[in-house]
């Protein structure tokens, strides 16, 4: 595999597992999501953080 491939899929890898990191953090830390939002400003951090990395890193 060459060496471009090779960043590209640690580089994709690691942005997806942050934002499976911070759903799995939404969900337990960050006081959870009603079908208004996420309850604190943390969660909503959280949730912005997942809808920005798991559409890039797929």
């Amino acid at each position: 595999m060459k060496q471009d491939t090779r960043t590209l899929l640690r580089t994709g890898t690691g942005i997806l597992g942050t934002g499976l990191l911070s759903v799995v953090l939404l969900f337990t830390i960050g006081g959870g999501v009603s079908r208004l939002g996420p309850h604190t400003n943390g969660g909503w951090f959280l949730l912005m953080i997942a809808m920005g990395c798991l559409p890039t890193g797929f």
